[in-house]
């Protein structure tokens, strides 16, 4: 099925769409002639906008945790300046509830081994422990996008459902190490030491609680503009007090990697890493999910 659009007609502040396009690696994306969707009608590419539209997954039992966590990482990610795309909740008219993002076109991955060569190389170490902080456990090569502008590389990472709580359940129960690295793939930053990853450590861990809070509050409001009638979504909204502390909880996480740079057999393909030998069972920590 496809279709064209000339202007998004959604509940939306004007000045959150100018942000989008605004991006300079919006602008140079390359348009299709038409709307294309695919995964179950949720995945749309916006044609005149350079925009791509991502709705609530129906048949997951933990949808809206997915598409709050998704947000909210996409606007923590752009508070600490970040190369995390930026996200907006909308109410799209046959699609429902769903999140708008700039269409990247470029290399699947962080394309270049030494991360110098990009523009912004110097936030791929930030963006490794941001990752760790918000315990993503879905942070493939594939969600990762190496693109070219005016001559140069940059890398910019998006898709952030299975995070926070989605990493926890929901009832409390935390994985287990073991399980989360299971979970995931190759390391995609190709880091094999802590000390690499230090002005990471450092952001993170110079961020307040406030700041996070703040975060989530906004995430939330927004939200509820997008579809103030759903009652599934004020629910969500209600419960602000629970995603703020699991957020602010997560904070010890990347601290777990400093504590740990004594440690010198780091494996360069795990996507956690852990020294050797690998600790086990009792040793594992609910915070400690690097």
């Amino acid at each position: 099925m496809s279709q064209t659009t000339d202007t998004p007609s959604w509940s939306a502040p004007k000045t959150e769409f100018e942000e989008l396009l605004d991006s300079s690696f919006v602008r140079d994306t390359t348009t299709p002639d038409s709307v294309s969707h695919s995964k179950a009608d949720r995945m749309l590419r916006l044609t005149t906008t350079d925009l791509f539209f991502k709705g609530i997954r129906p048949d997951f039992d933990k949808r809206d945790l997915d598409f709050l966590c998704d947000l909210v990482c996409a606007n923590l990610g752009r508070h600490l300046d970040l190369p995390v795309l930026p996200q907006y909740p909308v109410e799209h008219p046959e699609y429902g509830l769903g999140l708008v993002s700039p269409h990247l076109e470029g290399e699947t991955g962080i394309a270049v081994d030494d991360h110098s060569q990009l523009a912004n190389g110097d936030k791929v170490p930030q963006l490794c422990v941001f990752e760790e902080w918000v315990m993503n456990t879905d942070d493939k090569a594939e969600h990762f996008r190496t693109v070219d502008h005016e001559g140069e590389k940059r890398v910019y990472a998006f898709d952030h459902g299975h995070t926070l709580h989605q990493a926890n359940s929901f009832d409390g129960q935390v994985e287990t190490n073991d399980r989360i690295r299971q979970s995931v793939g190759q390391n995609p930053y190709n880091y094999g030491s802590p000390s690499e990853v230090t002005s990471g450590v450092e952001l993170i861990q110079g961020t307040t609680d406030e700041e996070t809070r703040r975060v989530v509050r906004k995430s939330l409001d927004q939200i509820r503009r997008a579809s103030p009638d759903d009652p599934d979504i004020e629910s969500l909204v209600e419960d602000a007090d629970t995603h703020t502390t699991t957020v602010v909880n997560t904070s010890e996480n990347a601290g777990a990697i400093s504590t740990r740079s004594s440690n010198q057999n780091f494996s360069r393909t795990s996507r956690r890493w852990y020294p050797a030998p690998k600790p086990t069972g009792d040793q594992l920590k609910s915070s400690d999910c690097t």
